[in-house]
């Protein structure tokens, strides 16, 4: 089973006012494996596919950290496996937060069910809400014969969200803990640490189908559409018609059950 050589360490962190971004400051500078950066501000922060992640000075958690493996890189799992990191950090640290999810393959959402009501008064059918909390980013690279690197980089609105803009999936919310962003820092390290020694373990594919949006869900992504049934071998989702959708780059359509 892999699992890293050298993990995200408490004592190897770098605390910054302000930085274009987390992940570019790791990858651009000479700190060691084990180190863990975190800012107050972020002036140039990215998501998949170069897509900017905006959100509010000082209200944000923004932090990276580079776990180092033997050999090569780890495989479609781990992504799984840090999401679910996020979950478990928030429950240690909030407790009373609820509605909170993933989004294959590494979004954090929070999803809400409220009354409808028709315009006569009467119930009507429930009305679903999503916002997008955060977000995580794994960037890789070789840095020596037999050393792989990984930057882990989590960003979450912490007390406020930015205003939508058009373009997004899901309007953006806000964690609303108790405390500073700080504050998740020390159970977001053992819990990223935790999950990337038993990522390869059975139990991640199953917990993540179970904290997943899209898990029994309608969705389209081109010209492909069904229920999401689960994930396979690989990570990717896997539809009721047999097809799977590979690329988590692309933009999925949430449907309605028809």
């Amino acid at each position: 089973m892999s699992k890293p050589s050298v993990f995200l360490d408490l004592d190897q962190w770098v605390r910054l006012e302000s930085t274009d971004s987390t992940n570019q400051y790791l990858s651009e500078s000479s700190s060691p494996s084990g180190t863990i950066v975190t800012a107050r501000q972020q002036l140039k922060g990215k998501g998949r596919s170069g897509r900017a992640w905006r959100s509010s000075p000082g209200a944000a958690l923004y932090f990276s950290g580079i776990l180092e493996w033997p050999e090569q890189p780890p495989g479609p799992f781990f992504s799984l496996a840090c999401g679910l990191a996020v979950l478990d950090a928030v429950r240690m640290h909030c407790p009373d937060s609820t509605g909170l999810l993933l989004k294959w393959p590494n979004d954090i959402i929070r999803r809400s069910v409220h009354a409808g009501q028709s315009n006569n008064g009467t119930s009507a059918t429930n009305q679903e809400h999503i916002e997008k909390i955060g977000g995580i980013l794994i960037e890789g690279r070789a840095v020596s014969a037999g050393v792989w690197q990984t930057i882990v980089g989590i960003g979450m609105n912490w007390s406020e969200a930015p205003a939508a803009e058009a373009g997004d999936a899901f309007a953006p919310g806000a964690l609303g803990c108790p405390g500073q962003p700080e504050d998740l820092v020390p159970h977001l390290v053992r819990a990223l640490n935790h999950r990337a020694e038993s990522f390869e373990a059975s139990h991640t594919l199953e917990e993540f189908r179970n904290a997943d949006l899209f898990s029994n869900r309608f969705v389209r992504c081109d010209d492909k559409s069904g229920r999401v049934v689960g994930l396979n071998s690989a990570g990717a989702l896997v539809l009721d018609s047999g097809a799977t959708i590979e690329d988590s780059a692309r933009s999925i359509e949430l449907l309605q059950d028809p």
